[in-house]
């Protein structure tokens, strides 16, 4: 099953950090660069903000940073990428992303 949760501060992302394992998912707004060939041949890069959900494979926590680093395979493609690329999501109780909302998927809550 899937929740959202909303971290506030940094009380809230302690509790995240807890709750989160390797091999659950993650789904929030997060940046990513794509990078295109021009009409001229040069490479151009953008930085774009989407929603994306990640299989997390590992998971930094920086209390002094107050930021969590999820780590992990895409798991829904989208227009801009496809399944199986690495992502790594940052939660911080300050941006806790564009929504101010995550989403978690477990395959059992325990």
């Amino acid at each position: 099953g899937t929740v959202k949760v909303k971290i506030e501060d940094d009380e809230d992302l302690w509790q995240l950090y807890n709750l989160v394992y390797v091999g659950d998912t993650v789904r929030a707004s997060t940046w990513r660069k794509l990078q295109s060939v021009g009409t001229t041949g040069n490479v151009l890069t953008n930085k774009i903000r989407l929603n994306l959900t990640v299989k997390i494979t590992s998971i930094d926590f920086d209390p002094q940073s107050s930021l969590i680093r999820y780590s992990g395979k895409v798991a829904c493609e989208n227009e801009h990428v496809k399944s199986g690329v690495f992502h790594t999501i940052e939660v911080t109780p300050v941006s806790a992303t564009l929504s101010g909302e995550i989403g978690i998927g477990k395959e059992c809550w325990d």
